[in-house]
């Protein structure tokens, strides 16, 4: 199965999330910096998953 620009960016996003909540366990005192990064990582992770979504429903 080959996968899209899209898939591979949903991942990588992904694996950021995951190693900002370690961050956060192990940084506990950079949270601020740390839960806003995340926020914006999780929103992009989003947006990622509505274009693909979209573009899916389109192919059907």
């Amino acid at each position: 199965m080959t996968k899209g620009p899209l898939v591979t960016a949903a991942a990588i996003l992904a694996t950021i999330l995951i190693i900002l909540s370690f961050a956060v366990v192990l940084v506990p005192e950079h949270i601020a910096v740390i839960g806003a990064v995340a926020g914006v990582v999780a929103l992009i992770a989003v947006i990622v998953m509505v274009i693909m979504f979209f573009r899916m429903k389109g192919q059907s």
